[in-house]
């Protein structure tokens, strides 16, 4: 399979930056992944071999490679057109020590020990990538820039009865019905 290829040769890359086989390994598990000539695959290869993609405390951890390459196939390959930069690889400590359990399983020992990170929205929440983050604050943005709260806000702070602390507490109060 080609999705295997790839994160190998990526691993060895990232080991032995000029190990020509893994490279020639590279550039064909890219194309039949969906890059759309070989110069896209050799300008993704420019960051594979710089020691960032695998993890530097963990180098048998193939997780994090993995996790690059399906940013990789999301945001870049395939795409009609190609982005000015290439996703950032992401280390988590989780890594280190489910590296043997397949996704079930790690969700499973993930949900038992770290309940929050999979909570629904509302209250508290683990926020998982940069897109989920933009999309928030987008969403935040509309909220507050909305004539319903602004004008809450606006009757809070034109209100003569509420000290500094209170009228924070009830800014809060406005904040939480809105989002």
């Amino acid at each position: 399979e080609s999705r295997p290829a790839f994160r190998d040769s990526i691993a060895a890359l990232e080991l032995l930056p000029q190990l020509v086989s893994a490279e020639r390994c590279f550039l064909e598990a890219a194309l039949e992944l969906g890059c759309r000539n070989e110069a896209e695959a050799r300008r993704i290869l420019e960051v594979v071999g710089q020691g960032k993609i695998l993890d530097a405390g963990a180098p048998l951890v193939l997780r994090p490679v993995e996790r690059w390459i399906g940013d990789l196939l999301e945001q870049v390959i395939g795409q009609e057109e190609a982005p000015d930069r290439l996703p950032e690889p992401r280390h988590m400590p989780s890594d280190r020590y489910l590296e043997h359990l397949d996704d079930e399983e790690r969700e499973k020992v993930l949900k038992k020990y770290l309940p929050e990170y999979f909570q629904t929205p509302g209250g508290v929440g683990i926020i998982k990538d940069p897109a989920e983050c933009l999309q928030i604050m987008l969403r935040w943005e509309e909220i507050f820039s909305s004539e319903n709260f602004q004008k809450a806000r606006k009757d809070l702070w034109a209100r003569r009865d509420l000290n500094f602390p209170s009228r924070l507490v009830e800014m809060r109060k406005i904040v939480c019905t809105f989002v």
